[in-house]
């Protein structure tokens, strides 16, 4: 009976009003279509943010403590060239902790009370590294990349082309050549200021 009235994604049953807004919540958090999450499979490493997220948001498919996760998430984390917050601090922006035990969001209120702290931190660091950019000789040689798309993506919005420019050439070529995202957001700016 439960498969005639709900839809199942993600280990997770929906009516057809609530499945529309779950897809629109992976969509901002941009797991939508990711092979992992639709199949719920993990990953075999966590290289950066993104995938540290999709790692989770699949082991998560039912509550568990940080001292479950730790030991786990450990194993396949192989971070090198990405500024990735803390584990806590990925857990804390992007889940749900209930009687000391980490879970997905579930409900809209939910899915949009951490959509906004996450999108808070991104912020506050783009806006931080958008400063240092602009007082600093110096080049960036580390950064947290999902802090520099969500900046360039409001920046795109707003038509900040110049604002995305001057943080471009202060971030070491190592960030530029790993990211076709941030890359990609540059390419589209130099057009927009320069013509070309």
């Amino acid at each position: 009976m439960l498969k005639d009235q709900f839809d199942e994604e993600d280990g997770y049953w929906f009516n057809s009003d609530q499945l529309g807004s779950y897809h629109e919540y992976k969509q901002k958090l941009k797991l939508e279509g990711m092979e992992e999450i639709s199949k719920g499979v993990l990953q075999m490493f966590v290289s950066d943010e993104k995938s540290a997220v999709i790692w989770l948001h699949a082991f998560l498919e039912a509550p568990k403590t940080y001292s479950d996760i730790s030991p786990a998430f450990n194993k396949v984390a192989f971070i090198s060239d990405d500024d990735v917050p803390e584990l806590i601090e990925l857990l804390d922006q992007n889940f749900i902790v209930e009687r000391d035990k980490y879970r997905r969001p579930m409900s809209e209120d939910e899915k949009q009370t951490q959509q906004q702290k996450r999108d808070k931190a991104l912020s506050h660091e783009f806006e931080e590294l958008l400063l240092e950019a602009k007082n600093s000789k110096k080049k960036i040689k580390n950064c947290r990349k999902q802090a520099v798309v969500y900046g360039f993506e409001q920046f795109y919005r707003k038509n900040r082309f110049e604002d995305i420019l001057t943080l471009a050439k202060k971030l070491d070529k190592k960030i530029l050549e790993n990211s076709s995202e941030i890359t990609e957001f540059i390419e589209i700016a130099e057009v927009k200021v320069e013509g070309f």
